[in-house]
């Protein structure tokens, strides 16, 4: 069998609901484009939603198991550590309220699909090489892989809030 009919035999074969998901992740995504006012509470929340989305991926296919958690983790707090000296995200301004005004991007639209493909190919392939289930390497690589991808919304939500206190100490100068 060609790759191409291979391809076309994955895609023929994905349940319909995972294609309703693709759309509906790509949809907050997309919201994500656009210049909008999010309070602490968003931010966070939409950091958490997405974190639990990444640990649910790795959970799911991988077992709730400690070793899958600390991979998990592991590969959070690797990618933390690296985002710590990074700036807040272009075009965010603390309102003083509460509030923050963000400006539009396509990274997070960019990362959660980088989450949902990591999802999807993991599972292709488990079905393609039923052994890598019995893989140690990969049954803890996978869930490093979205916990470093869960880091980048967590530290974006940080570093949006950190500009909380920046602003002010800016103003001062």
């Amino acid at each position: 069998m060609s790759i191409l009919q291979l391809i076309g035999q994955v895609i023929v074969h994905t349940p319909i609901w995972v294609w309703g998901l693709l759309a509906f992740v790509t949809f907050m995504g997309l919201r994500q484009a656009f210049d909008q006012e999010l309070s602490a509470a968003r931010v966070i929340g939409i950091s958490l939603g997405w974190t639990f989305f990444s640990v649910w991926g790795a959970a799911n296919t991988f077992g709730f198991n400690a070793p899958v958690l600390l991979a998990w983790a592991t590969g959070l707090a690797l990618s933390l550590a690296a985002q710590h000296w990074l700036i807040a995200p272009r075009g965010v301004r603390a309102l003083g309220d509460g509030r923050f005004a963000v400006a539009g991007s396509l990274w997070p639209l960019l990362t959660i699909w980088a989450v949902f493909g990591v999802r999807y190919v993991t599972s292709v392939m488990m079905v393609l090489d039923p052994a890598l289930k019995q893989n140690t390497t990969f049954d803890l690589a996978v869930p490093a892989v979205y916990g470093l991808l869960s880091s980048l919304f967590v530290g974006r939500a940080l570093r949006v809030l950190r500009s909380a206190k920046v602003a002010p100490a800016l103003a001062l100068a």
